[in-house]
C-alpha cells in the first residue's frame, strides 16, 4: 500500500505494516505501532497460531473457553496447552 494509506490506517487505529511512525499523530495509535514494530523487528511473530503444534489453535480456543466458563483452573489450562507443544517438540527431536 502507498505510504499515505499506511499512515491513514495508523491514524485510524489500525496496525499498518509500513507506516511512518513520525506521521502517526494519535498517541495511542503511535504507541501501538511502535510496539508492533518492536515485536516484528525481533522476529517476534509466528506466521499463524498453529505453528507450535498441529491443531494448536483449537487447543488454545478450548483452553480459553474453559477459563471463561470457569470449568478449569488456570494451572490446568496451562498444563493442557503445554502438552501438545511439548509433544510436538519431542517429535521434532528437540
Amino acid at each position: 500500500m502507498k505510504p499515505e494509506i499506511q499512515n491513514l490506517l495508523g491514524n485510524s487505529g489500525g496496525v499498518p505494516v509500513l507506516a511512518d511512525p513520525a506521521a502517526i499523530t494519535d498517541a495511542k495509535s503511535k504507541e501501538l505501532i511502535d510496539n508492533f514494530n518492536k515485536v516484528t523487528s525481533t522476529d517476534g511473530l509466528a506466521f499463524y497460531p498453529d505453528w507450535p503444534a498441529p491443531g494448536y489453535y483449537d487447543v488454545l480456543v478450548a483452553g480459553t473457553q474453559h477459563l471463561i466458563n470457569g470449568t478449569k483452573s488456570a494451572d490446568a489450562v496451562l498444563d493442557e496447552i503445554a502438552k501438545p507443544y511439548d509433544d510436538n517438540l519431542t517429535s521434532l527431536g528437540k
